[in-house]
């Protein structure tokens, strides 16, 4: 059975983890506050950190503790109002980038604070996605991603309108297993079965994970199909060429 959002696959694919490119924010303690005492706090970039000893207590008491870190805080009636809002959001992509324009917080340091922008991670496929890409890309389509030649590392994104509708491990089960190894019988078997173009990408994990860590991953991305080590099935000059011209426009 197929689900309508395969989340463990979408997140192995699309949320690998990266360096914050925001130095500032390297191991700052995140912080939900309500009037001053702390009702919940992490830190993204430090892993196995233990802060629930904390819960009740104030910022400035968390401060004294940790002079030399910085502390990023959200009052707890405005985090609780843009969770409300992102209910009206399908899934958990389009919640972040909802965030990611409503966002308003500080960042303090020494008792001393100022307005922060947080280091919200994207990845250029779900941003090129809704770009001005939408304008030339069919309303409706897919995209098939398999790494490794291996159908458990697989994805098809269903996009309407510029938007990611749905995301799914597809089920291959019908087909015979010879016919699963070549990804042109792949494509065309889930182009028919759902009744839309289907645009299947087939490359190694490394790369894929290459290009999705990378700032700038546009001209990595270009090289790669150019040189047939990331594959386009069906090839389409026209999708070839909308990563030409991120490549040579930086659009």
């Amino acid at each position: 059975m197929e689900l309508s959002y395969d989340w463990k696959s979408f997140q192995s694919l699309f949320k690998l983890r990266r360096h914050s490119r925001n130095n500032e924010l390297k191991h700052s303690i995140f912080l939900v506050t309500d009037k001053q005492v702390i009702v919940s706090a992490c830190a993204v970039e430090s892993e196995g950190e233990d802060f629930s000893d904390w819960l009740g207590a104030t910022r400035e008491e968390m401060e004294v503790k940790f002079p030399h870190r910085k502390f990023v805080v959200f009052e707890k009636d405005q985090a609780d109002q843009w969770m409300n809002q992102c209910v009206v959001f399908s899934h958990y992509h389009d919640q972040a980038q909802y965030l990611k324009k409503a966002e308003k917080t500080q960042l303090f340091m020494q008792q001393k604070k100022r307005a922060v922008e947080l280091p919200f991670q994207s990845h250029f496929l779900l941003d090129a996605i809704p770009s001005w890409w939408k304008k030339c890309l069919p309303s409706s389509f897919g995209i098939y991603i398999q790494l490794d030649k291996k159908l458990d590392s697989s994805l098809l994104l269903m996009v309407q309108r510029g938007k990611v509708s749905s995301f799914y491990v597809p089920d291959l089960s019908s087909m015979s297993p010879e016919r699963i190894k070549y990804p042109a019988d792949v494509v065309g078997f889930l182009t028919e079965r759902h009744g839309l173009f289907v645009q299947g990408l087939f490359l190694s994990s490394s790369e894929w994970r290459e290009w999705s860590i990378s700032p700038n991953p546009w001209e990595k991305i270009f090289v790669s199909l150019k040189s047939n080590h990331g594959k386009l099935v069906p090839f389409k000059a026209w999708f070839f060429l909308l990563v030409a011209l991120k490549v040579y426009f930086k659009i």
